[in-house]
């Protein structure tokens, strides 16, 4: 499991700009671990789902989003994307909860809303409430956060232009190292893969969750 420190020292990045991601990890990590906390027990208890819905979880996770970078929690494309990320994050998990291949006891807690013991929950959805889940998630969630400020610059400044370049090293996926140097006017997407993207990570215009995690390209 990567840990901030090690996620972004070895991105091609400034300093202040590694610290800051840095910073923003590590409280986006938390946060989600004390969200995912709260999650689980309500679904030992029998909440999850039917006392809390989807839309209240939802929101939570919109609202946390929001406290990640507060100062611009009212432009339009950031609503859009914590709208995304809470969309994805919950559906994703009552998946897992849904469809976990338990007991019979974890089954008929999980479709009359009973409680459950903890030792009956399957380890497919425990990692959904994981430490290592969170992680993950809020590690590229940092990137797209401070991916979109760094692309809302490159606009302010009135730049012309702008350059997809990726890590160049082994872990780096073919699609990335294809576009790597591919330079299009600044209003325009960059084409990843046949998918739109105005910046790594972007996932407005219907770029594949294939096309966005664990990515460490930037732009120029």
């Amino acid at each position: 499991m990567y840990n901030p420190v090690e996620y972004f020292d070895e991105m091609n990045i400034l300093k202040d700009d590694k610290l800051r991601r840095k910073k923003t990890a590590k409280e986006f990590i938390n946060a989600l671990v004390d969200f995912f906390a709260a999650q689980f027990l309500n679904l030992i208890s029998g909440i999850f789902l039917y006392e809390k819905t989807s839309a209240d979880y939802e929101n939570e996770l919109m609202d946390l989003y929001f406290a990640m970078m507060p100062e611009y929690q009212y432009e339009t494309e950031v609503r859009e994307k914590a709208y995304r990320f809470a969309k994805y994050i919950q559906e994703a998990t009552e998946r897992a909860v849904a469809n976990a291949n338990g007991n019979d006891d974890y089954k008929t807690s999980r479709m009359t809303g009973g409680m459950m013991k903890e030792e009956d929950v399957p380890k497919s959805v425990k990692r959904m409430f994981s430490e290592v889940r969170a992680t993950e998630i809020a590690l590229n969630e940092t990137n797209w956060i401070y991916n979109w400020i760094n692309h809302q610059n490159l606009v302010d400044k009135k730049q012309n232009t702008h350059t997809w370049v990726s890590m160049r090293d082994e872990r780096v996926r073919v699609s990335h190292w294809e576009a790597d140097g591919q330079t299009v006017p600044i209003n325009e997407p960059f084409i990843i893969n046949g998918y739109k993207m105005m910046f790594p990570l972007d996932d407005s215009m219907g770029a594949p969750i294939d096309e966005i995690i664990n990515c460490r390209c930037v732009e120029l």
